[in-house]
């Protein structure tokens, strides 16, 4: 067993095919295959049940991956503190998923710290926000947490080993065509959306489990209509 096998159960599961992991990870699919069938033979279990559409974790193999991603994500933190310690040592980054508000705030920290000649802003998603954190990518995370999504954000934060302060809270404006049933309301609360639909954009070949991943940290109900 090695950390690129580990990786490799990590892309799989995420991905859900061995065909878009073997893409992502520039490997050959029979290569990936191959990797996976020797770790399995190793471990003496089965970590995917191969299907028509894709690979999906068996109950031992879930358990397997949860330890293979801790596992994944604390050597690419370390590798990242410490082998690119020299290249990162005047750089300072936060992803966020909004940053509009966030000049002002640059400015005084490049007038406190000066050493940091590189200072970098990435707009990101909740998910990609907090990975990037846990791998020691960005130093800071600027995420929005209301009473549906902080419960499901607590939980992963908490998994990936990630503290959290409160910062400013924020008001939620929401815009309304004129003659909307709503819009005649001073303001709103979340039981006048419920009937809503909800609709969530995500970028093309996301693969299921980010989908999944998604749904379920924003509170969104799926739907299915026959």
């Amino acid at each position: 067993m090695n950390i690129q096998q580990l990786r490799y159960v990590v892309a799989i599961a995420n991905s859900g095919t061995f065909r878009e992991a073997a893409s992502k990870l520039f490997v050959s699919q029979p290569s990936l295959s191959v990797a996976i069938k020797d770790l399995e033979q190793e471990l003496n279990f089965k970590i995917f049940t191969r299907t028509t559409t894709g690979a999906v974790l068996t109950s031992q193999g879930m358990t397997f991956y949860e330890r293979a991603l801790e596992v994944v994500r604390s050597f690419d933190s370390f590798e990242n503190r410490y082998l690119n310690a020299s290249e990162k040592g005047n750089q300072f980054s936060i992803s966020s998923q909004h940053y509009d508000f966030l000049p002002p705030l640059i400015t005084t920290f490049s007038e406190r710290y000066p050493d940091y000649k590189d200072l970098r802003i990435f707009e990101s998603t909740t998910v990609q926000i907090l990975d990037e954190v846990a791998k020691g990518q960005s130093e800071i995370g600027i995420i929005y947490l209301n009473r549906q999504n902080s419960k499901g954000i607590q939980q992963n934060m908490d998994k990936l080993g990630l503290e959290s302060i409160d910062l400013i809270p924020f008001k939620t404006h929401i815009y309304l065509r004129k003659g909307h049933p709503l819009a005649h309301k001073e303001s709103l609360v979340m039981e006048d959306l419920a009937h809503l639909p909800t609709y969530v954009l995500l970028r093309r070949r996301t693969s299921t489990c980010t989908i999944l991943k998604t749904l379920w940290i924003h509170q969104i109900r799926l739907l299915c209509l026959t």
